[in-house]
C-alpha cells in the first residue's frame, strides 16, 4: 500500500503544477532611453587593412544623410603603396571633418542637425581569412549595435549591396534599423576640414604657436621641404638619394602608442604581434624634455621588394591631449643611412615659445 501511495503522489501533484505554470505571465519591460536608430555602413577591403565607413544615430536624422554618405563612399580611393595616406576621400558638403579620435579611427565627420550625429572611417588589420565570413561578422557586429538578431550566411546577399568604386569592390550594408540610445557626439572646438589646415610651415628656427605644433626644431640641411603637405601633416620633408626617396612627417595624431604601431606594422606587411611583444620593441626617448616612445620597424624581405617603402622610424610624444608623431618612412637601405640624421633631428626639438 505504501509503495502505491508513493507512485500516486506525483500524479496527484501534477494538476497543481499545471495550474501554477498556466498562471505564469510574460511582460515587456519598458526601455525609456531606447528609440528607433539607423545605421549606414560600408567596408573597403584591402590586402593588409580593411577600412570601414559608418554612420549611426536617430532614425530620422541618419535617413536624411543617406545620399551624402554614398557620396563619401564613392569618393574613396585606396592606394596601399602610399604609406602616409593609403585611403583618401572627399568630405560631403556640410560635413565637418575632424581627426579620428578613437582606436583605429582615422577620420570623424561631424554632421550638424537638430540632434547632431557623426560618421567615422576606421581601419583594422585584415585577418586574411574567408572574406564572406569576415563580412558576415561585421554585419552582425553592426546589427548587434542596433539590438537586431544575428544574421546567417544565407541571409547575407539580402543584407548588402556590392558595387565598384575606382575599380575596387565596395560592400555597402543596406540601411539597418533597430533600437538604441542616442549619445550626442563630442565636437572638437574649431576643427577645420583638414585638422592642420592653415598651420604655419615649420622649419629651422620657426616656432609653433599654442594649439599648433608644440615644438620647434632644426632639420638636416640635406632634407628638402615636401609640398604640398601630406594629409594630416603639420610639416614634411623628403630625402632623395639617387632613385630612392624617403619621407619625414610631423603630425598630431590621436590613438595609443600600441594602436599606432599596430597600424604601421600592417602598412609594412609585418605579421600581427601582441601588445606585450610590441612593447618590447619600443624604447624610451626624451623629446624636448618630454617622454617619448621610439620604434624602428622594417620588413626588407616583404613582398614589395627591396626598393619599396619597407621601413619606418617613428617617435611618439604625448602632447596637448593627443600625440606628436615624428616619422620617417622609405626603403630600408635609405632609412638605415638616414637613421642618425633622424635621431639628431628628434634631439633638436625644443618646446615652442610664444
Amino acid at each position: 500500500m505504501l509503495l502505491l501511495l508513493l507512485f500516486a503522489l506525483p500524479l496527484a501533484a501534477l494538476p497543481a503544477c499545471q495550474r501554477e505554470e498556466s498562471a505564469i505571465k510574460t511582460y515587456d519591460v519598458a526601455q525609456p532611453n531606447r528609440e528607433p536608430m539607423r545605421m549606414l555602413a560600408a567596408t573597403v577591403p584591402g590586402e593588409r587593412m580593411n577600412y570601414f565607413v559608418t554612420l549611426s544615430g536617430p532614425d530620422a536624422e541618419v535617413a536624411k544623410q543617406e545620399k551624402p554618405f554614398r557620396e563619401l563612399v564613392a569618393s574613396i580611393r585606396l592606394d596601399e603603396q602610399n604609406k602616409e595616406a593609403p585611403l583618401t576621400w572627399k568630405a560631403p558638403a556640410g560635413w565637418q571633418e575632424q581627426p579620428g579620435g578613437g582606436q583605429f579611427r582615422i577620420a570623424t565627420f561631424h554632421i550638424n542637425a537638430d540632434r547632431p550625429i557623426e560618421a567615422k572611417i576606421a581601419m583594422l588589420p585584415s585577418r586574411g581569412d574567408d572574406a564572406e565570413q569576415s563580412l558576415l561578422d561585421n554585419v552582425n557586429r553592426w546589427r548587434g549595435q542596433l539590438n537586431l538578431p544575428p544574421a546567417e550566411a544565407r541571409d547575407l546577399d539580402g543584407l548588402v549591396e556590392r558595387t565598384k568604386v575606382d575599380g575596387r569592390e565596395i560592400v555597402l550594408a543596406k540601411p539597418m534599423t533597430g533600437t538604441g540610445v542616442y549619445h550626442r557626439p563630442t565636437v572638437e572646438k574649431a576643427a577645420p576640414v583638414n585638422p592642420h589646415a592653415g598651420m604655419p610651415l615649420f622649419g629651422a628656427g620657426q616656432i609653433g604657436k599654442a594649439g599648433k605644433l608644440p615644438f620647434r626644431f632644426n632639420p638636416p640641411a640635406e632634407w628638402q621641404p615636401l609640398r604640398p603637405l601630406p594629409q594630416f601633416s603639420s610639416e614634411a620633408y623628403q630625402v632623395v638619394d639617387g632613385q630612392s626617396r624617403a619621407k619625414v612627417t610631423i603630425s598630431m595624431v590621436a590613438g595609443s602608442v600600441i594602436d599606432n604601431v599596430v597600424r604601421w606594422r600592417g602598412q609594412l606587411g609585418l605579421p600581427a604581434a601582441t601588445p606585450a611583444d610590441i612593447e618590447k620593441e619600443i624604447r624610451p626617448m626624451r623629446v624636448a624634455g618630454q617622454p617619448g616612445h621610439y620604434i624602428d620597424l622594417a620588413n626588407p624581405g616583404g613582398a614589395r621588394g627591396a626598393g619599396a617603402d619597407n621601413r619606418i622610424l617613428a617617435v611618439i610624444v604625448p602632447a596637448e591631449g593627443t600625440n606628436c608623431i615624428i616619422k620617417m618612412s622609405g626603403p630600408d637601405a635609405l632609412v638605415g643611412r638616414q637613421k642618425a640624421n633622424f635621431e639628431a633631428f628628434v634631439e633638436s626639438f625644443q618646446p615652442a615659445r610664444e
